[in-house]
């Protein structure tokens, strides 16, 4: 049993040496619980031995009490006992001596740490310099797109919506094609304006509504001649130009400067506008 012992302690890692502290006490521990259990290895041996008997025999012939005492040391179940005992006590303390073996390696890896840590350039503590923090980078100027190039065209609504009254509507839109996206000055009168959730719109009319003759034919043929005109639907989305929509009179007479969107038989339509001033115009 102790050669038993005696290998597998040999196998443990090798305790290092540091300062007195837990692990040490788990060492001390674990080898007294050792010592223990081959003391009554040991026990066990000489209980078996001839010198034991006379021993034994000594003790019974001194009366009831050393023969009871005898009968306790030759007991088959107090032996097997005592050996269950020592060798619980020899593997608890081999146990104890494998943790303290453990603890002074995290021990030793802590202070190998704390020394790498210590000597790192970001960190020195001879000259108690903090790690140099870098300053953060500013963010680049976001790059403004230019505006795309307005390529003015001089036609008039009459003259886009003239496509649609002598083709069929798609022989129309392949003849104003060339002049979706370009822009276009109008002038006109204001008939309405519209706002909704993303733009403001206004709609223009070649003719006044309303006539400044005071004849009913003239009334009525000016009636006649506003419904039959090309009106040309102005937009905005711009808050400028909503603002200034807002407060358009009717048959106010206004210039208006626009990309062409869209075209049809009775209608020109018209996007991104402007009011132009009288002395722009």
């Amino acid at each position: 049993m102790l050669y038993v012992v005696a290998g597998v302690y040999q196998n443990t890692p090798k305790l290092p040496t540091y300062p007195t502290g837990v692990r040490e006490g788990w060492a001390c521990l674990g080898m007294w619980k050792i010592v223990s259990g081959a003391a009554l290895v040991v026990w066990e041996i000489i209980v078996s031995a001839d010198l034991l008997h006379s021993l034994v025999g000594k003790l019974r012939a001194q009366g009831s009490g050393g023969t009871l005492v005898a009968n306790i040391i030759l007991s088959p179940y107090v032996r097997l006992a005592l050996v269950c005992v020592a060798i619980a006590l020899i593997l608890r303390g081999i146990s104890e001596i494998r943790k303290s073996r453990q603890l002074a390696l995290n021990s030793k890896h802590d202070e190998i740490g704390k020394k790498e840590w210590y000597e790192t350039p970001e960190y020195d503590l001879t000259s108690r310099k903090e790690p140099a923090v870098e300053a953060p980078e500013e963010p680049a100027a976001e790059e403004t797109k230019p505006e795309p190039e307005r390529i003015v065209t001089n036609v008039t609504p009459e003259y886009l919506a003239t496509f649609f009254k002598e083709h069929l509507a798609f022989q129309a839109k392949t003849l104003v094609a060339p002049f979706i996206g370009k822009w276009m000055k109008v002038s006109g009168f204001v008939d309405d304006v519209h706002d909704y959730a993303l733009y403001s719109m206004v709609r223009l009319a070649p003719i006044p509504r309303q006539s400044a003759s005071k004849s009913k034919a003239a009334k009525l043929r000016n009636v006649i001649d506003h419904i039959s005109s090309i009106q040309v639907r102005a937009s905005s989305d711009q808050k400028k130009w909503r603002d200034r929509f807002a407060v358009l009179r009717r048959d106010e007479k206004i210039t208006v400067f626009g990309e062409i969107a869209e075209v049809s038989g009775d209608s020109v339509t018209l996007v991104s506008c402007e009011i132009v001033e009288p002395d722009e115009s």
